[in-house]
């Protein structure tokens, strides 16, 4: 599958594809990363007066996720998922 065929892809059938061990994995998350993780950022910000610690509670945020991806991805819905870790 070519990198721009990966980005018509749901997010959940990325979050497949990251279990898998050859170069898509790193591509697939590469998609769900740029397509989240300013929501996931911004949700911390409003949460956090640091700026700076937001940021780094959304850095350990996708270091879970791809932790977690590697192994299974149990859930309906991707971005709530994420949410969740956050």
């Amino acid at each position: 599958m070519s990198p721009h065929e990966l980005t018509h892809l749901t997010d959940e059938q990325l979050a497949v594809l990251v279990q898998s061990s050859d170069d898509q994995s790193a591509r697939a998350y590469a998609i769900l990363y740029k397509r989240h993780a300013p929501s996931v950022l911004a949700f911390l910000a409003a949460r956090l007066r640091d700026q700076n610690e937001a940021h780094d509670l959304c850095q350990q945020a996708w270091l879970k996720v791809w932790e977690v991806l590697a192994t299974h991805f149990e859930a309906e819905h991707f971005k709530g998922w994420v949410f969740q870790i956050a």
